[in-house]
């Protein structure tokens, strides 16, 4: 039942307040990367035997990006999203590059094109907008966070242990004694 609440309330969440959401969980995966810092700094000052360079290297990096991450999240969620973008229309692109290819060995019916023009586009406009590209997508994550948690409750509410009524001994009636 808790995992329910919690499902619908981070969708709801997702749902009214998308963008602040983003920002909340890059932090989020920012506070994360410092723990993970301190526990190696921990555990490099608590090892004598096995100190090596490369894990205060990973401790100072880890502490570094979880405090860039925390400090400028939207920084990072552009740059994620231009990736995303670029990598989509290189996708469409490769695609259409085969199927060009292809052309030399079988017929290639003009439908099997469309998808690629569509991821093509898509990447293009999450480049252009990507602001709009992921609150929307939080939106749409919010809902579906929203409907599994609905989907729960009602499985935890519907499929729940059933208790076996108690019998009171003013209830149980005369019985026979089967030998």
């Amino acid at each position: 039942m808790l995992r329910s609440i919690l499902a619908m309330l981070a969708g709801l969440l997702m749902i009214l307040w998308p963008s602040q959401m983003i920002h909340y969980m890059v932090m989020a995966i920012g506070a994360l990367f410092i723990l993970a810092g301190i526990y190696t700094l921990v555990l490099y000052v608590r090892s004598s035997e096995t100190r090596r360079t490369v894990h205060i290297v990973a401790a100072i990096a880890s502490l570094l990006l979880g405090a860039w991450l925390m400090i400028v999240p939207s920084f990072f969620i552009n740059i994620l999203m231009y990736i995303w973008g670029i990598l989509l229309a290189l996708s469409g692109t490769q695609q259409i590059v085969a199927l060009i290819a292809a052309r030399k060995y079988t017929t290639v019916h003009i439908a099997y094109y469309i998808l690629p023009a569509i991821i093509i586009a898509a990447g293009i406009v999450i480049m252009l907008h990507p602001g709009t590209v992921i609150s929307k997508t939080f939106i749409i994550l919010g809902a579906l966070s929203l409907l599994y948690g609905i989907n729960e409750l009602i499985g935890w509410y519907i499929f729940r242990p059933q208790k076996a009524p108690i019998v009171l001994a003013n209830e149980v009636e005369d019985a026979d004694i089967i030998e």
